[in-house]
């Protein structure tokens, strides 16, 4: 499992659902470093690629502040 993502890009587990926004706010608010976890980074990177994650982002909602 070293070399694999946890999920596949055809069919995303409820675990990626409740992971991506961890992520989102441990980097975002808390500045996690993922460098220390290089398979939490890859699957972060991942998430980057699909049109979902980033649209479901806080900063792409409609009510979100501007800044």
């Amino acid at each position: 499992m070293k070399n694999h993502l946890v999920f596949n890009l055809d069919l995303i587990p409820h675990a990626d659902l409740f992971l991506a926004p961890q992520l989102h706010i441990g980097i975002n608010l808390f500045n996690v470093d993922l460098a220390k976890f290089q398979l939490l980074s890859r699957v972060k990177e991942a998430y980057n690629e699909l049109p979902e994650f980033q649209n479901g982002m806080p900063e792409n909602q409609p009510d979100a502040p501007s800044t």
